[in-house]
């Protein structure tokens, strides 16, 4: 499914109701492990927390950085949510 601009409109409102910029904001991710590079890629500059499914299978992916504002956390998911297989939360 396309990621409309309308999603992330939405999303940035929310973020905006539920925050008071700047603040700490976690990102958090799951992958499969064969695409850790790409995240790593993305969330250069930040310090990630990675943790192994019990199965192996899959991996969490989490950050906690300070956020400027809502549109830099929704660019940040927009530039997560191309990588293959991805599950944002």
């Amino acid at each position: 499914m396309p990621e409309t601009d309308d999603r992330w409109e939405a999303l940035r409102s929310k973020l905006d109701c539920a925050h008071h910029w700047p603040c700490p904001y976690t990102l958090k991710c799951i992958i499969v492990p064969s695409r850790l590079d790409e995240v790593r890629a993305v969330l250069e500059g930040h310090t990630l927390s990675l943790r192994d499914s019990s199965g192996g299978k899959y991996q969490s992916v989490t950050t906690t950085f300070t956020a400027s504002d809502a549109g830099q956390v929704v660019q940040l998911y927009r530039r997560l949510s191309v990588i293959e297989g991805i599950i944002l939360l």
